[in-house]
């Protein structure tokens, strides 16, 4: 039910993972921009039935870039 917000969203699933831990599944996808990520994890948490959690990233020689 959760992936259907992404399809309703045009947003491509890059990876789904299923996961031992504090997180039963991670779910990997690129949005324009952090805004419209935070949407979609609000619907998803809007249906009741997963916690979500974003975490902005960038690769690693863009940040090394911000550093000099």
């Amino acid at each position: 039910e959760s992936l259907e917000i992404f399809t309703k969203n045009h947003v491509h699933v890059d990876r789904l993972y299923a996961t031992l831990g504090r997180y039963d599944y991670v779910a990997i996808f690129d949005v324009a921009d952090q805004n419209f990520a935070f949407r979609i994890a609000s619907q998803i948490n809007a249906l009741g039935v997963l916690d979500t959690e974003t975490w902005p990233v960038i690769p690693y020689e863009e940040f090394s870039q911000l550093l000099q």
